[in-house]
């Protein structure tokens, strides 16, 4: 394994900043906390990112500049709020607020992932019952009316010259799908494609509020933990703008620092970008002017959390009805046929 090929999923990144932060919270020294989470982890990436940084800290470097040979791997927000814990000496409260960064986005992923089960177990289904009506129900239909002298009913010829056609051309079809994937992911790895479906994202009813709010999150989290670090609040809200990962509202967001430098308040910054609701806009200003802004930020990062929570509770409950409808639109023409086909067969039986 090389630091160039080298990457942690989600939950390897939890783990290693889970037992580093415990270890620096009970005062265990740097190099003695790799070296134990070495020992004591079971996963084989890990033991091979604490053995890298116990070497390299074994040669005179700090932890951070341990960490920078893998700065691919965990970004610049990571690799800053490292280097703020070891330069203010309070490396247990940032490894915490970096545990707590990786903790909520893998919270939200999970949630998202566990409201799309319903929709993709209905889905499934749906697939599964046409499957099988189709390659052996309704063959075997076909087959008994034409072997007693039956006609076929014009609806079950339709659908059995369909399945003819998937069958006859399964591959084609196959590789039709593939070669739209593959173009589909090449078109949105450039800029033009990528920024025009991230701009009509945010405008499509009920999806754009999840995808405002899912962005939203993510930048007021990362400005709260940065902010909370002791990182510069310039140098935090270009953080915070980095994680944003709609290319149209990180249009309206990478202006902010720039504007926060020229003198402006975070809240009229904000305000600006026609971006942020007005209430969260309050909150900040109100935290600007008395002096709590890190309270604030922490307040709107929670509520922005209800928000997706809320957001994503819409989209699905959107998507389950128009599933039902497009499935029991199939299902229906299905049992019209299924009907029909019993009525052709019961008719070709001889008296």
């Amino acid at each position: 394994m090389t630091k160039k090929d080298f990457k942690l999923s989600l939950s390897e990144k939890i783990t290693f900043v889970s037992m580093l932060t415990n270890y620096f919270q009970a005062e265990i020294p740097v190099s003695e906390a790799l070296h134990l989470v070495e020992q004591d982890c079971s996963n084989r990436k890990i033991k091979y990112l604490a053995h890298s940084l116990t070497s390299a800290i074994s040669k005179g470097n700090s932890l951070y500049k341990a960490l920078e040979k893998f700065h691919d791997t965990f970004g610049d927000t990571f690799m800053a709020i490292a280097r703020a814990g070891e330069e203010s000496g309070e490396m247990d409260k940032n490894w915490k607020r970096l545990l707590t960064i990786l903790e909520s986005e893998k919270q939200i992923r999970d949630k998202i992932i566990f409201a799309m089960i319903y929709p993709c177990i209905l889905t499934l289904i749906g697939l599964i019952v046409i499957v099988i009506f189709l390659g052996w129900v309704f063959p075997s239909f076909a087959e008994t009316i034409t072997g007693n002298g039956g006609q076929l009913p014009a609806s079950l010829v339709f659908l059995l010259a369909f399945r003819a056609f998937i069958f006859s051309n399964f591959i084609l079809i196959g590789l039709a799908v593939a070669a739209a994937v593959v173009a589909f992911i090449y078109a949105m790895k450039q800029k033009v494609c990528r920024d025009f479906v991230d701009k009509m994202a945010v405008k499509i009813p009920v999806l754009s509020n999840l995808i405002k709010y899912l962005n939203l999150m993510h930048f007021f989290a990362i400005f709260q933990v940065t902010y909370d670090a002791g990182i510069p609040i310039v140098r935090s809200l270009e953080l915070a703008t980095s994680s944003v990962k709609n290319s149209y509202i990180y249009g309206k967001f990478k202006q902010i620092p720039i504007k926060i430098e020229k003198g402006l308040t975070i809240a009229k910054t904000l305000k600006m970008t026609d971006i942020v609701p007005f209430d969260m806009i309050a909150i900040i200003s109100s935290g600007e002017n008395s002096g709590k802004l890190g309270q604030m930020l922490q307040t709107v990062s929670k509520t922005l959390e209800e928000k997706v929570d809320a957001a994503i509770k819409a989209l699905v409950k959107l998507i389950e009805p128009i599933l039902i409808v497009i499935f029991g639109i199939f299902v229906l023409y299905m049992l019209v046929v299924f009907v029909k086909s019993n009525l052709a067969m019961l008719n070709s039986i001889p008296m």
